[in-house]
C-alpha cells in the first residue's frame, strides 16, 4: 500500500513538471509561456484513434499570436499519448502551422488538474510580466526546493534585476 502511494505521488510530481519522456529538459512553465506563440486551456474531444492530431476545443486563451479564440476547434499534433483522456482539460504550449497546433510531449501538454493556482495565475498574465527574465530560467540553482519553485514561484523584474518571487504557498512548501 505504501509503495502504491509513493508511486502515485511520483507520477503526480512528474506530471506537474510536464516531464513525459526521458528526453525532456526540465523547464519552468514561465519559460514555456514566454517562448511559445500560443498558450491555451483546451478540452480534448472524443478520440477515434490515438495517432493524432487530436481535436480540442479552446476553453481559455492565455496567449496567442495566431488569433485563436475561445470555442475554436483546434487540431493538436503531439507525441503525448491521449489514451483515456477524452473530455479532460489541458494547458498546451505551441505554434500553429497550417491550422494544426504543434507541440511536444515534453512540457507541451499538461493536464490542468496537476497545475497549482499559482501556475494558472501565471498563465493568466503573471508570467507575461517578466518574459525578459526567462533567459535566467536555465540558470536556476536547483536546490532543496525545486518542486516548490516550479509550483509556487516565478521570475519578476525589479530595479533591473530578475529574481525568483514565491507565493505564501512557496514558503510553506519549502518548510515541509
Amino acid at each position: 500500500m505504501f509503495a502504491r502511494i509513493i508511486l502515485v505521488f511520483l507520477i503526480l510530481e512528474i506530471a506537474s513538471f510536464g516531464i513525459l519522456s526521458g528526453e525532456c529538459i526540465r523547464r519552468h512553465y514561465q519559460f514555456n509561456y514566454c517562448t511559445n506563440n500560443d498558450v491555451l486551456k483546451v478540452r480534448l474531444k472524443p478520440v477515434q484513434n490515438n495517432t493524432g492530431p487530436y481535436k480540442m476545443r479552446v476553453k481559455e486563451v492565455f496567449k496567442t499570436a495566431d488569433g485563436i479564440k475561445v470555442n475554436d476547434i483546434l487540431y493538436v499534433n503531439t507525441t503525448f499519448d491521449m489514451t483515456g483522456l477524452t473530455r479532460r482539460y489541458f494547458v498546451v504550449f505551441g505554434s500553429r502551422n497550417n491550422g494544426v497546433l504543434s507541440t511536444t510531449s515534453c512540457q507541451g501538454v499538461i493536464l490542468r488538474s496537476v497545475l497549482t493556482n499559482f501556475q494558472m495565475a501565471g498563465f493568466k498574465g503573471g508570467y507575461n510580466e517578466s518574459c525578459e527574465c526567462t533567459r535566467q530560467v536555465m540558470n536556476i540553482e536547483y536546490y532543496e526546493s525545486i518542486s516548490c519553485v516550479f509550483k509556487y514561484a516565478s521570475l519578476k523584474k525589479s530595479n533591473g534585476t530578475c529574481n525568483w518571487i514565491g507565493s505564501t504557498e512557496y514558503n510553506r512548501c519549502k518548510s515541509q
